[in-house]
């Protein structure tokens, strides 16, 4: 704007132009002057925003990056992949399917139904009625007043089990493993349980035992992401391979991390010697129980009996004969146990049973119960007016630690 004043202070101080084209050439000349210095003005004018103070210029910057076009931002083909990978990992699971409705008497029976948790995945089997049932639950009350009951309590297990049919269950037996299927539900004496398909084989030899056990495991649930083992696969310096018998110095074991070697055993006849062997311990450790403090109350020293049971098998370390004997006073309120491992050197150690549910147990056989090698215990566990089947699982250091029951049973 001062540009433009001073020319038009110009225009008036110059000399009056005599003649029209004297004047017409004094008009274009002033036209002209004009024109250039209002152009002047709007150069200086843009110099000046130019040289503007910094933050107008980052506050332009910063609006620029807002609108960029979606042609800047292109992802390249691995950041792509990787989008998409978080975003399917974000993403919520689907939804569960609604719940199944039931009918009227298959809902009221449903509320006297009690199944193991959803997370269980090792179940007990035992013979019953000249077949092999898998324990799922309990059921308190009467199913089977009449047909219509029972059809209402097989459709409330069906809509209700943590183990629908079709499951694939593992079996660890007597007689070796096997792989077998849920096929249908039923009851038994107040447990509710799983009816298997099994081999002819399986089945012969069921049938023409007095009796059968086995621990069952659930093979067709998914492995939580995390719950599992990480093993480093990558072959290190100095490492040892597996098939060297050697070991390096500082690569012994703690004395916590002990493992039990698989017994090479053979689940034969066991000696005469060995037999009378175990009399004699078990004549020791009922005396031995009776120095201990008696009953509490007088009433249960008229009911104070002794009780004892042994089974054969390969316990590791050369052990081949599982011995206990308990002292029981009233209806089991009282108990006293001691059990012990016999090798076949006749070498007595002591067997810790680790089942605080249970106080006493009676020995019923043995098998591998979790394909580890050495043997474990079926046994009956006995308490205060009821009791189970439990299959023990030998440990380390001569621990037998409960590793599943069922068939339950409480006196009414």
């Amino acid at each position: 704007m001062r540009v433009l004043a001073i020319a038009c202070a110009s225009l008036r101080r110059a000399p009056r132009a005599h003649g029209p084209r004297q004047r017409s050439i004094t008009e274009l000349a002033a036209r002209l002057a004009l024109m250039a210095a209002v152009c002047g003005g709007v150069l200086a004018c843009q110099g000046r925003r130019t040289a503007s103070p910094p933050q107008d210029d980052s506050t332009a910057a910063t609006s620029d990056t807002v609108n960029r076009t979606s042609s800047d931002t292109i992802l390249a083909p691995t950041d792509r992949a990787v989008a998409a990978a978080a975003t399917a990992a974000a993403a919520p699971p689907p939804p569960a399917p609604p719940p199944r409705v039931l009918s009227p008497l298959a809902d009221a029976i449903s509320q006297y139904l009690v199944f193991a948790p959803t997370v269980q995945t090792w179940f007990l089997a035992a013979k019953r009625g000249k077949r092999l049932l898998v324990d799922i639950g309990r059921v308190d009350t009467d199913v089977r007043q009449d047909h219509h009951r029972a059809l209402a309590f097989a459709e409330a297990v069906d809509a209700l089990t943590p183990v629908p049919k079709g499951s694939r269950l593992r079996l660890f037996g007597q007689w070796g493993q096997d792989t077998v299927a849920v096929t249908g539900f039923g009851d038994w004496n107040g447990r509710i349980v799983a009816t298997i398909r099994v081999s002819p084989h399986l089945d012969s030899l069921v049938r023409a035992a007095p009796a059968a056990y086995a621990a069952a495991e659930r093979v067709d649930t998914t492995t939580r992401a995390d719950s599992a083992v990480v093993r480093d696969t990558t072959a290190r310096g100095d490492s040892v391979r597996a098939a060297d018998s050697t070991h390096r110095a500082d690569s012994t074991r703690h004395a916590d991390s002990v493992q039990i070697a698989r017994d090479s055993c053979l689940a034969d006849s066991v000696p005469a010697a060995l037999l009378a062997r175990t009399a004699l311990v078990r004549d020791s450790i009922e005396l031995w129980l009776r120095t201990q403090p008696p009953p509490p109350y007088d009433r249960l020293l008229m009911t104070e009996k002794a009780q004892s049971s042994q089974v054969t098998g390969c316990f590791g370390g050369g052990n081949r004969l599982a011995l206990v004997v308990d002292l029981r006073a009233g209806a089991n309120e009282w108990v006293r146990e001691r059990a012990v491992l016999i090798d076949t050197a006749g070498r007595v150690t002591t067997l810790r049973l680790d089942d605080y549910r249970f106080k006493g147990h009676d020995f019923l056989a043995t098998l591998d119960p979790n394909g580890a090698g050495i043997d474990g215990i079926a046994a009956k566990g006995v308490t205060e007016a009821s009791g189970a089947t439990v299959i023990l699982a030998l440990g380390p250091h001569n621990r037998a630690a409960r590793w599943v029951s069922g068939f339950a049973w409480e006196s009414r």
